[in-house]
């Protein structure tokens, strides 16, 4: 496969998985180990809310850093993405944590909804 039907054939990929899986985090690093603090700061924020949602390391590939970057137009990590929309990175899951907070909702009953 060249260069090119690789990138399409990861573009395709990921275009199919942000619709297959409810909530889909990309980020630098794992949950576990992050590779820098808005990618941490996100994947902790999720579990915080118990949100069930799934990730992937965009360091581990070329390809799937670029396709996603492709998808979303968003140069920066991580990404977030909700029924198949891109929501935004580790800001917009911050500033969602925040206006939780602030209605003082009960933490175990939030779905990320927009």
């Amino acid at each position: 496969m060249r260069p090119n039907q690789v990138a399409i054939a990861v573009k395709e990929f990921v275009e199919k998985e942000v619709k297959k899986i409810p909530v889909m985090l990309y980020m630098e690093g794992t949950p576990q180990s992050p590779s820098c603090l808005h990618s941490a700061l996100a994947a902790l924020l999720l579990g915080s809310y118990k949100v069930n949602y799934e990730y992937r390391n965009v360091l581990e590939h070329r390809q799937l850093n670029q396709a996603v970057i492709d998808i979303s137009g968003c140069p920066t990590f991580p990404q977030v993405f909700i029924m198949g929309e891109f929501i935004g990175g580790g800001g917009i899951v911050t500033k969602m944590h925040q206006w939780r907070a602030q209605e003082n909702t009960d933490r175990s009953q939030i779905y990320f909804t927009f």
